[in-house]
């Protein structure tokens, strides 16, 4: 192998995959993917009439938002260019002091979910 002066054919090689090297990190880090986005969120707006609202989804994905109740209700909404959304349940049928549980999932792959806790439960008297 030769390892001999600047114009050797070992020296190009090397230098070629350090240029190489060099071209792919500046792309990498130039990329809009490279960037870190902060997860995407699900969060209560309101409660009566139920509002959930969405944030750091992608841009103008279409998600369908499930709240497990007594039953399951589910809406599709299209996220904002900026990744947000809210949208409304109305009144949403519960079991006696239960929570809820509600995910969204984009068609991009993106996912948020959220627990809101049962309510403290006060037993009417002579109901028991």
């Amino acid at each position: 192998m030769d390892c001999g002066g600047p114009g050797s054919a070992y020296t190009q090689r090397v230098r070629t995959l350090a240029a190489l090297a060099a071209l792919a990190a500046a792309v990498a880090l130039a990329s809009p993917a490279a960037a870190v986005r902060p997860a995407p969120a699900l969060r209560l707006a309101h409660g009566q009439p139920l509002v959930l609202a969405g944030t750091h989804f992608t841009g103008r994905e279409r998600v369908t938002v499930t709240v497990h109740a007594r039953r399951p209700y589910f809406r599709r909404v299209v996220a904002h260019a900026d990744g947000s959304f809210s949208v409304s349940f109305g009144t949403v049928a519960t079991a006696s002091c239960a929570g809820l549980f509600a995910d969204a999932v984009g068609a991009a792959g993106d996912r948020a979910s959220l627990r809101i806790p049962r309510q403290a439960c006060i037993t009417p008297p002579g109901t028991n």
